[in-house]
């Protein structure tokens, strides 16, 4: 039996490039479609569960999709804005709570989410180190983007421009880090987060200057009790205890942007009331469902999905195909070297085994490849779905 054995080694071995080449392939085609099936469930979870925890979601007029995707996920789409007195205006009507959201900046690859205290609340983020921001100044960092930055609570983060010609825009903000959340895997773990009124600061609707008093040399003129400054008197880009005394907006903050808002309604007859209030045809405000704009979406990757299914099922079925003529066609070519074994006293028992032999390593290398690839998908999915969605 050992020389069995022996023989049955050395005919693999020496078949080597066919049998991995034909094992690769096999695997391929099998672990595509299980490892799509499997991301687009993963993927349909993911954006189910993030949607369906949202109730509502209030942004100006223009593109469902494109609001539900950056409220939700952070997404890079540009969203058209609405004023932040809409927040009292629903706080105030006792519908619903009512939180706002301001995307627009970025900390290198990472956004910059203007939001209040209520969002982590909202979203049952938790701490890992550190606190809340307090005051304007400050940002609390999700798990993925404190290790991606390296950087710690104390640390300070200084907010990238848009645009390297930026002359008229704002100057960057040093902020302090003052708190890094726990891991969620969601959207949550790549952002910035900071106090609206942060986020307007980095866009120059407020600054800080230094106390005019201070220095006699850099007024320009006085007209009664106001002071007029030149040029040179210093902006800040890093609020302090020591100056954020001298941080002041320029106009109503009520009519400051915000790109969307989320919507807690109290009960269902306020969502019902709300749906009414901002019926499609209101002309500069559009009220979403989250779910339904997701379902919607998700019906039209599952669409796609059966349609690549199908492809990569007749892939499958001509690449057995040709397995069986490669093995065919093998045999045939090997018809000498099977007369030689059989000259020689092997017998057909063992003669068939090698042939088997063959298939059946091609068929077990094949399914460890294959179980490899979709353990490796299951694993990693879902970094894989909120890293690139």
């Amino acid at each position: 039996m050992s020389d069995l054995f022996y023989l049955l080694s050395r005919y693999l071995l020496f078949y080597r490039t066919k049998i991995i080449t034909l094992s690769f392939s096999l695997a391929l085609v099998i672990a595509i479609p299980l490892g799509l099936s499997l991301l687009s469930n993963m993927l349909s979870d993911h954006l189910k569960t993030r949607a369906l925890s949202t109730p509502l979601l209030l942004g100006a007029k223009g593109s469902a999709l494109d609001l539900s995707i950056s409220a939700l996920y952070f997404g890079e789409q540009e969203l058209p804005v609405m004023k932040y007195k809409r927040v009292d205006e629903l706080r105030k009507s006792n519908l619903s709570e009512a939180i706002p959201m301001y995307r627009k900046y970025r900390v290198k690859s990472s956004p910059i989410i203007g939001t209040d205290l209520d969002y982590f609340d909202f979203r049952s983020l938790f701490f890992k180190e550190g606190r809340p921001f307090i005051r304007i100044g400050e940002c609390v960092l999700g798990s993925d983007t404190a290790k991606k930055l390296d950087v710690k609570v104390g640390d300070t983060l200084i907010s990238s421009p848009e645009s390297v010609f930026d002359i008229a825009g704002a100057y960057p903000l040093k902020m302090d880090v003052v708190g890094i959340l726990a891991p969620s895997l969601s959207a949550d773990d790549l952002a910035v987060f900071t106090d609206i009124k942060t986020s307007w600061i980095i866009e120059g609707l407020a600054h800080g200057h230094e106390k005019l008093e201070k220095t006699p040399s850099a007024i320009l003129k006085r007209e009664g009790e106001t002071l007029i400054a030149n040029a040179s008197v210093m902006e800040y880009n890093y609020i302090t205890q020591d100056n954020i005394d001298g941080f002041h907006f320029h106009g109503n903050t009520d009519a400051f942007p915000i790109n969307a808002m989320i919507l807690i309604p109290k009960d269902h007859k306020a969502k019902t009331l709300l749906m009414g209030r901002y019926m499609s045809d209101h002309k500069s405000l559009m009220l979403i469902e989250p779910k339904k704009v997701i379902q919607r979406v998700l019906e039209r990757v599952f669409d796609i999905k059966d349609v690549a299914m199908s492809v990569l099922l007749l892939l499958l079925a001509a690449t057995f195909a040709i397995s069986v003529l490669v093995f065919t066609l093998s045999i045939r070519l090997r018809k000498n070297e099977i007369e030689t074994l059989k000259r020689i006293g092997t017998s057909k028992f063992r003669v068939r085994f090698l042939l088997l032999s063959e298939i059946i390593t091609v068929i077990l290398i094949s399914t460890v490849l294959v179980f490899i690839s979709i353990m490796i998908t299951y694993l990693f999915g879902d970094s894989l779905i909120y890293y690139f969605l």
